[in-house]
């Protein structure tokens, strides 16, 4: 049989109510041989049913608290100054039945005291504890609307049969996603790219077809290594992914086209069973334009873009062969 180990704090926080019946008895033996009593008389009642009810709260309270879903640390420091709470009112308790003076009396405020102390850590926890739940609600909030806006991408792009407007389709997803002044839509036709979609939003910069080189060298490197290129500073993290002779082209062509100096670009396949099959390529002029999740939600579109565009291009290909085959 498989033995669980309890942990000191578990272990505290289930035998609590025994720590408090031990301590009371001990205090009681201890009171009662070392003080003299007092005679029924000089009993104050009132003061007697007081104690009592804080003793007996106490306990229900650790009950409560032992058996609620707090944080261990938590239950641990509230399970103490129910301990304390309830050491300090049963002495209060059997003192009103004794003549108890000096050290004992001292005692007993100490461990009030420390009551009220071990109240006050427990709760600045658990105002912790409920702020970090609101923190984790709200994440799983987002992340809730996140599947769901990408779900509905994905059956929008999914819905759409024709490679054209699926190209189409995904360009008004990004753009509402995130702002460029430069989108391309590529697909691998035999060992090229071939541009399907070129988009420049109305009031962006215009690029000459040279500036558009930039970006096939990114594209290069992307095809080569069938992976997403995220350059936030064109200028300055190309020189990471490109050779000294890539590079020197590369300062040739942003010479002459300054609107790509202070700008960044972001390239991303689109791949079907590890098989290139497309690319998607973003370009915005200014740097660090994509934060990280717009650059994942970004790679999520063509993710699911690419089973479209696959059976888009096999549904092509079959009616190219049907057509061929009635000539």
């Amino acid at each position: 049989m498989r033995q669980v180990l309890m942990s000191y704090r578990q272990l505290f926080i289930a035998k609590a109510l025994w720590l408090m019946a031990l301590s009371s008895l001990l205090w009681c033996v201890i009171v009662y041989f070392v003080f003299p009593p007092i005679a029924w008389v000089d009993v104050d009642v009132l003061d007697v049913i007081g104690e009592a009810s804080t003793v007996i709260m106490a306990g229900i309270f650790s009950s409560f608290i032992a058996a609620s879903n707090m944080n261990e640390s938590t239950k641990v420091r509230l399970v103490a100054a129910m301990l304390c709470m309830f050491i300090g009112g049963s002495a209060d308790f059997i003192d009103e039945f004794f003549v108890v003076r000096h050290w004992p009396a001292l005692l007993e405020n100490s461990f009030k005291t420390a009551a009220a102390l071990f109240t006050l850590w427990g709760m600045l926890s658990l105002s912790r504890e409920a702020k970090s739940s609101e923190r984790r609600a709200d994440h799983f909030r987002k992340v809730s609307d996140h599947l769901s806006l990408l779900t509905q991408i994905g059956q929008k792009i999914t819905r759409t049969q024709k490679l054209n407007d699926i190209m189409e389709v995904v360009h008004s997803n990004i753009s509402e996603l995130a702002s460029f002044d430069c989108f391309r839509a590529m697909i691998v036709e035999g060992d090229k790219l071939v541009p399907k979609l070129s988009r420049q939003p109305a009031g962006s910069l215009s690029l000459s077809d040279e500036a558009l080189k930039v970006f096939e060298m990114m594209e290069q490197w992307v095809t080569k290594n069938q992976t997403s290129l995220y350059l936030f500073d064109l200028l300055r993290c190309s020189e990471h992914y490109l050779d000294n002779e890539e590079q020197q082209a590369l300062l040739h062509l942003m010479a002459n086209n300054p609107q790509l100096q202070h700008g960044s670009v972001f390239v991303v396949p689109i791949q079907i069973d590890g098989k290139l099959i497309g690319m998607l390529t973003l370009f915005m002029a200014r740097k660090q334009a994509l934060d990280s999740e717009q650059c994942h939600n970004i790679e999520s579109i063509a993710a699911y873009s690419a089973v479209a565009i696959h059976n888009a291009l096999r549904s092509e290909a079959l009616d190219s062969k049907m057509a061929k085959g009635k000539l």
